[in-house]
């Protein structure tokens, strides 16, 4: 086809006749561009298909609203396919989801959905989806337990919220449910989705969540995030990419590239992903420390320290760079220990690779283990001597280090 441009100016023209849209100049695909190349799916304002407690019983009220869901059976790129359907509620009737019974003696998680009907549309395409709760649609229905969990939300369904329904209840209220609706936005890139609600900052790592959101419920730890942090970085379009290294009810911990990512402001437009997202970076950047029983290594006027961290699941791997050079370096005496940027857990032994270099070439390789939850200690072996080292290395051992000499450290570790 060559290039296919979609709208110009004295291009086509659209006329409506009831329900018929007739399109001249232009083809139908060309009027379906815009939302399928600039939005993301969901609600278009929080008043939207907003779910509340009907009171009184186990019923849920879901107000009226526009959303956009994503057609399941939607192919990228297509031109011929709509990516998204456009739904549309009004007031009357009450749209309420019903849901089944407790159980008697667990809590359990149900889910409220938007739900294709899979029937052909009427003249106003008001029979296509329609809200549904678990006592209308058992797939919606999580298992009892202690600590439940939250259902997988079913192919071509549009999640509205989970409920929690403690055990034996009759009635639920607003604190059991968690709102999961997403806002509809300019779309963040494949691979991400959007997290509904204001999100706060707590400190320079902490953000603290919505009422009623529980972030353990759909996040965990090595997830990613992504968010623009304040209105400034969200007008200049310059997002903080980050990990989630811990999780409460209430809050999520991170850890962001320390030269381009801040939390500095009340967090916007969060998105999450479990997998390979669009413009994630394959590693953040930390700034490492060596230190020893006398105090913090100085590695001198020119020495540098470089540190590059990811995530795999609950797993991380750091990779530290340093050097030795200029003047008032400082090697302290007693054994060194290297900073990690997280808190690890001890309890799970893990070990990593260590190399000396002098003058370019490689002369000393060992292993590190955690010396404690934030620290690694380096056990070497001489390159020269083979002599197996049975304290980690100092000031002396196995070499007396000078400028120009460089550690070089990689270490997998859980949090």
């Amino acid at each position: 086809m060559g290039i296919h441009t979609t709208s110009a100016s004295g291009m086509g023209a659209s006329t409506i006749s009831g329900v018929i849209i007739t399109n001249t100049g232009m083809g139908v695909q060309d009027h379906m561009q815009v939302s399928q190349d600039l939005l993301s799916l969901g609600v278009i304002d929080p008043t939207s298909f907003y779910p509340t407690a009907a009171g009184g019983n186990l019923n849920v009220n879901v107000s009226a609203g526009t959303a956009y869901i994503l057609n399941s059976s939607y192919s990228a790129n297509s031109i011929s396919q709509n990516k998204f359907f456009r739904v549309i509620s009004d007031s009357s009737p009450q749209l309420v989801a019903l849901l089944a019974a407790a159980d008697s003696v667990n809590p359990r998680i149900d889910l409220i959905c938007l739900k294709p009907t899979g029937n052909a549309p009427d003249g106003t395409a008001s029979n296509v989806y329609t809200v549904v709760g678990s006592a209308t649609d058992i797939t919606l229905k999580g298992t009892p337990a202690g600590s439940p969990a939250i259902p997988a939300t079913p192919s071509g369904y549009h999640i509205i919220a989970y409920v929690t329904i403690s055990a034996n209840a009759t009635v639920i209220n607003n604190a059991n449910i968690t709102d999961m609706r997403q806002i509809v936005g300019v779309s963040a890139g494949p691979g991400w989705t959007g997290l509904n609600g204001t999100f706060t900052r707590s400190s320079s790592t902490v953000i603290n969540t919505p009422t009623n959101f529980d972030p353990t419920k759909v996040l965990q730890i090595g997830d990613k995030l992504k968010y623009y942090d304040g209105v400034v970085n969200q007008l200049n379009n310059t997002w903080t990419y980050a990990y989630i290294i811990a999780l409460t009810s209430t809050t999520i911990t991170v850890i962001y590239d320390s030269q381009v990512g801040t939390l500095a402001n009340n967090p916007l437009n969060l998105y999450y992903s479990k997998d390979n997202a669009a413009n994630f970076p394959r590693s953040l950047a930390w700034s490492p420390t060596i230190s020893a029983t006398g105090g913090n290594i100085n590695l001198g006027s020119t020495g540098t320290s470089i540190g590059r961290l990811s995530m795999t699941g609950n797993m991380m791997t750091v990779v530290m760079n340093f050097v030795f050079g200029g003047t008032g370096i400082n090697l302290q005496s007693n054994g060194y220990s290297f900073s990690l940027p997280v808190t690890g857990d001890l309890t799970v032994k893990t070990t990593g690779s260590f190399s000396g270099e002098r003058s370019g070439v490689t002369f000393l390789g060992g292993s590190s283990v955690m010396g404690t939850t934030t620290t690694l200690q380096v056990y070497a072996v001489s390159g020269q001597l083979s002599t197996f080292v049975s304290s980690s290395i100092t000031s002396s051992i196995p070499y007396a280090w000078a400028a120009g000499d460089k550690f070089n450290l990689t270490h997998s570790f859980y949090l």
